[in-house]
């Protein structure tokens, strides 16, 4: 089969084709431009995966990238919580990105999506309270970031229903784990407790953690298996 691997650049989408290339399929990995070698050398440097510019915003690069595909992994996203002046960058690159994807997946008639999602689209719970699972939505996106992973999955769920899309959501915890070339902001937590940055106190909290290879292999699971609906994963 023909496989195609939005934002294979990323921490999670490095890791996934580097998976999915021990399989037989067909890999296809997009990236935001060509012209960045650096990108292109490091996806390249794993074996026989093609490489193709897809800017999220632009539906004929995705329809491009779709062509001949039968399932897609869609995990481009801008992961940043808060960033002056990004709101609407980081929000529209999970939202108006999932709507050009979805589109152009249903136009190429690609069989299945497999979309990264987030378990901050989970409510946060009380302590001792019941825990959220994947029939729960939060209702607190003053974040961007949580806004852009829980209308943009809203978003992808609507579309699919319309366009009659197999889709399957995987919602992982804080992704950590080796394959990434810059800090992600769970990368920082991890860090900062590394160094020593907490050691005056924490918040009163849980931090679910999950290695970035564990989301790789439950994003391949969820492609092979006859299923669809969202799906945590987590430690």
């Amino acid at each position: 089969m023909q496989i195609l691997v939005t934002g294979a650049n990323g921490h999670l989408g490095f890791n996934l084709v580097k998976k999915l290339l021990q399989t037989d399929h067909k890999i296809r990995g997009s990236i935001r431009s060509l012209e960045d070698t650096s990108k292109l050398g490091r996806l390249k440097a794993l074996g026989n995966v093609e490489v193709v510019e897809a800017e999220l915003d632009s539906f004929d690069q995705l329809q491009a990238a779709m062509e001949g595909v039968d399932i897609l992994f869609h995990t481009a996203a801008i992961y940043s919580y808060v960033e002056p002046g990004r709101a609407s960058e980081i929000i529209n690159a999970s939202v108006k990105g999932i709507e050009n994807a979805f589109q152009a997946a249903a136009a190429a008639k690609v069989k299945k999506i497999v979309l990264t999602s987030s378990i901050i689209t989970l409510p946060l719970t009380d302590p001792g309270a019941p825990p959220s699972d994947e029939t729960h939505w939060t209702e607190d996106l003053k974040v961007p970031y949580f806004r852009a992973k829980t209308e943009g999955e809203k978003l992808g769920w609507e579309i699919a229903k319309r366009l009659k899309i197999n889709l399957v959501t995987v919602l992982p915890g804080g992704i950590s784990g080796p394959g990434f070339v810059r800090n992600t902001p769970t990368i920082d937590i991890i860090e900062a407790m590394k160094l020593g940055a907490l050691r005056l106190g924490v918040p009163n909290t849980n931090c679910p953690l999950v290695d970035v290879r564990d989301v790789a292999a439950a994003h391949i699971l969820a492609a092979e298996q006859d299923c669809e609906g969202r799906f945590v994963v987590e430690l």
